[in-house]
């Protein structure tokens, strides 16, 4: 396999990056396009990668109730070199209808281009709610190398698994799935670095200053982590009113965790600060359900899916010690689907998610900036 990947910024309209009249102190602090500015020409970016790669499998009955897998995968992006993956699994059917499935696998992911190359500025809130400018920076520009800032690596993972499959006679299938993912030199984004003031060292604050930059982040390999959960789906098959109904009902748990920091601190700021550990440790829901009823004949069919996120927590860093912390409850959205097979290759369709029109769970007044957010974006159900 060839692949040819490219990626490209160019600047956005004048008007959304420019100082007008109003801006600076005392009327506004930021300038351009409010709370985000658009790309000014300094960000426009290019970057290419050309990566070969290939692929062998060989699968083998190595009885009638065993079966074994094995997958190699060689991978040269033109920008990170030389990779080598593989996978080992198999299947054992120890009864009629029931087996044993497990794999064993490592995998490699090189930075993406826009980790690498994206340039932007944004405003933000900082220290004692201020608005600030903050900008995300590529490793390799000068401020950012100033601030510690290296070259990112490749992400590579180590992955296992096991499970139980059953199929019975009566319509009726289950599998339950166990998993964990190590995830070595994870990239995530730093923490912001206000970056003309100490702890950073005075050379670096004047090279900041001259740029009109006031904070900082950029991508980093900062960060190994472990993920561990489980996968359980249950299927069931029967005849209704002349069709045909499918129900399954599926559980997913997962809990990330951080097996080791890789960058503790660059210019005295912590790289991996109390934001970005709970982007990757609790800001996701670790349980997801989903319950599903699917009729169908040869001329209708009608579907109905419930889905419950469980409960996620957010951290904020505001900056002088102030942290705020609020939970949010788990929610249920309920979808549903109807369609009519006009011919044997027209059908017309009809759906709605979120029918009974959830919403996740206010923010508090520490963090909604007096109502003017009123929900966080990483919320279980989303505000959208």
């Amino acid at each position: 396999e060839y692949r040819y990947q490219s990626f490209e910024t160019t600047p956005g309209d004048p008007a959304s990056y420019a100082a007008g009249p109003l801006a600076g102190p005392p009327n506004f602090r930021a300038i351009g396009a409010q709370a985000g500015g658009g790309l000014k020409p300094a960000d426009a970016r290019s970057a290419s990668r050309d990566t070969f790669s290939a692929y062998t499998e060989v699968t083998a009955d190595v009885r009638d109730n065993l079966f074994l897998d094995a997958a190699v995968r060689y991978e040269n992006a033109s920008d990170f070199g030389d990779s080598i993956a593989g996978k080992l699994s198999g299947r054992w059917e120890f009864a009629p209808g029931a087996a044993l499935r497990a794999a064993v696998s490592n995998s490699y992911r090189a930075p993406s281009l826009s980790q690498g190359n994206f340039q932007f500025s944004t405003t933000n809130f900082g220290a004692g709610g201020i608005l600030t400018t903050v900008n995300l920076l590529p490793v390799d520009h000068p401020i950012a190398v100033a601030l510690g800032a290296k070259p990112l690596d490749a992400e590579t993972s180590f992955n296992l698994s096991g499970g139980l499959t059953v199929k019975t006679d009566i319509g009726l299938s289950f599998t339950a799935d166990l998993f964990q993912i190590d995830v070595d030199d994870r990239i995530t984004l730093s923490e912001r670095i206000d970056c003309q003031n100490p702890p950073v060292p005075a050379p670096t604050q004047a090279l900041c200053a001259g740029a009109n930059i006031q904070a900082v982040n950029f991508f980093t390999n900062a960060v190994d982590t472990r993920t561990r959960g489980v996968d359980v789906v249950a299927n069931y098959k029967t005849g209704l009113f002349n069709g045909d109904l499918n129900l399954s009902a599926a559980f997913n748990y997962a809990k990330t965790t951080i097996r080791g920091v890789n960058a503790a601190a660059v210019a005295g700021v912590e790289v991996l600060g109390v934001e970005e550990r709970n982007t990757l440790t609790e800001a996701a829901p670790k349980t997801k359900v989903i319950l599903t009823a699917d009729w169908r004949d040869s001329d209708f069919n009608a579907l109905v899916r419930a889905t419950n996120y469980g409960s996620a927590t957010r951290v904020f860093n505001f900056g002088g010690g102030f942290e705020p912390e609020q939970t949010y409850g788990g929610e249920w959205q309920l979808d549903l689907e109807a369609g009519y097979q006009i011919t044997p290759n027209i059908g017309i369709y009809a759906g709605a998610s979120n029918v009974l029109d959830e919403y996740p769970d206010l923010s508090d007044s520490l963090i909604n900036y007096f109502d003017n957010l009123p929900y966080d974006v990483l919320s279980p159900i989303g505000m959208n």
